[in-house]
């Protein structure tokens, strides 16, 4: 009986470390998509040709694997900070 909480747990484990590279990938494939993303999300005016510059936070977790945490990037000098979430409902 136990067995079944843990792979459920692993199952969500999975499923956040999927979200979470998955939208760390598709911040990366334009710079022109990113400049949109981050004036809607925070009502800036950057031009569509602005420069984005990523600021990687990598770390090393305690089992020596690196883990890039959250999305940290400049635009026309300007430094942002994105981390995206996904979050389950306590009943599933």
């Amino acid at each position: 009986m136990a067995k079944k909480p843990a792979r459920k747990q692993q199952s969500r484990r999975t499923t956040t470390k999927v979200f979470d590279l998955l939208f760390k990938d598709l911040m990366h494939l334009s710079n022109k998509a990113v400049v949109l993303f981050i004036n809607g999300l925070f009502g800036t005016k950057y031009p569509l040709d602005s420069k984005v510059v990523y600021l990687e936070q990598e770390i090393v977790n305690e089992n020596l694997n690196d883990l890039i945490r959250d999305i940290v990037l400049q635009i026309n000098g300007f430094t942002h900070h994105i981390e995206a979430q996904i979050n389950f409902d306590c009943t599933a």
